[in-house]
Formats: C-alpha cells, sequence, structure tokens
C-alpha cells in the first residue's frame, strides 16, 4: 500500500511541477469548481465523476484538502493522482492562508 501511495505522490509532485504558474481558462467553455473537501475523499471521488459526466474544460480543486475529515491521506492521494492523469481537466489549487508567513 505505501509504495503506491509514494508512487502516487511522486507522479502528483511531477504533474503539479509541470504546470504553469498561471492557468488560462479563456478557452474553457465550462467549469466546475470544488472547495475545501477537508479530508473528505468522497467529495473528491464524486466531484471526479461530475467533471466527467458533464465534460467540463476545467475542474479546479481549490484550497483545504486535508484535516477535520476521516480520510486526509486518501484526498490528497487522490487530488494528486487526478492531477497526474493527463490529459485531463483537473487542477488543484492550494489554499494559502496557512502558507503565507
Amino acid at each position: 500500500m505505501w509504495a503506491s501511495m509514494l508512487r502516487v505522490v511522486q507522479d502528483g509532485i511531477r504533474s503539479l511541477r509541470s504546470l504553469p504558474l498561471f492557468v488560462n481558462l479563456d478557452r474553457a467553455s465550462s467549469i466546475a469548481v470544488l472547495g475545501d473537501v477537508h479530508g473528505y475523499d468522497d467529495v473528491v471521488d464524486r466531484f471526479e465523476q461530475l467533471a466527467y459526466e458533464y465534460s467540463v474544460d476545467a475542474a479546479l480543486m481549490l484550497g483545504d484538502f486535508v484535516d477535520r475529515g476521516p480520510n486526509s491521506s486518501q484526498t490528497i492521494a487522490r487530488v494528486l493522482e487526478l492531477a497526474s492523469s493527463r490529459p485531463g481537466p483537473f487542477i488543484p489549487i492550494e489554499e494559502t492562508t496557512r502558507t503565507q508567513g
């Protein structure tokens, strides 16, 4: 299990590093946004289903991915897994209130 989790994290990090600093959504005709899942990986799974069901051009995952919920490690693994699925619409955006100064 840990080997597969490590692989997901490493792939996710590589994928995140390859993303541009700014994401241009001018050509996106449909955008889905998910915010603050707080460790509820089932919410991320449902968001993935809906993004594919509605064929969105961009699926932004904002903010608090961990804490509070029962599955923080699974949640961050799912977010990284979706971010590394290329081509794909999933773009994670870290919340910044706790990471700044």
